[in-house]
């Protein structure tokens, strides 16, 4: 069953098995015609339809996913004390700001900047999913995140938003939002 399931072909899953020509044909028709083979030929199906509809799910998650991932939830611009801004702290080490010195003559308050990265285990799994690769290299560490543009426009087609026909048309597709026409 499993090959004609692979196929819907009987002739074909009989060969597959092992028989030989004219003896995989006469097999296919009467394994076919068995009621019982029908019926479960039938059961199947329906599960493997079910696993498929999971899979499709599982698509839409994952490009919602990519859609709603927040890039600063993986890296983030911080503003830190520059050298100077360390050198007028006469306080003790536990307790120094890590902020500029609004009055540092060297960074005129604006320190130095730096790109901090969240531990992979603190990210959440929305943007977990929407990491497509994380290298490093001399340039230091690069984390590519996935398009958000390709992303829609594939759950778009999943969902029957996106045309194929309207988007080859020189005329745009008007979109309302809130009332509002946009062209």
């Amino acid at each position: 069953m499993r090959y004609y399931l692979q196929h819907g072909n009987g002739s074909r899953a009989c060969r597959q098995m092992g028989l030989a020509g004219y003896e995989a044909n006469r097999q296919a028709r009467h394994f076919l015609s068995s009621k019982t083979v029908q019926a479960e030929l039938a059961r199947r199906r329906t599960l493997l339809d079910a696993q498929a509809m999971a899979g499709a799910h599982d698509v839409i998650r994952i490009l919602s996913n990519c859609l709603l991932a927040d890039a600063t939830k993986v890296a983030q611009v911080v503003h830190l004390k520059c050298r100077d801004c360390w050198r007028g702290w006469d306080g003790e080490p536990e307790s120094q700001p890590l902020n500029p010195d609004p009055e540092c003559y060297y960074c005129d308050g604006k320190g130095q900047t730096t790109v901090e990265l969240t531990e992979s285990a603190d990210l959440p799994a929305v943007e977990r999913c929407a990491i497509q690769s994380v290298s490093e290299g001399r340039e230091g560490i690069k984390v590519k995140l996935a398009d958000k543009v390709s992303a829609a426009r594939e759950l778009a087609k999943i969902l029957g938003l996106y045309n194929d026909s309207t988007a080859d048309k020189k005329e745009p597709v008007p979109i309302y939002f809130d009332g509002i026409k946009f062209a």
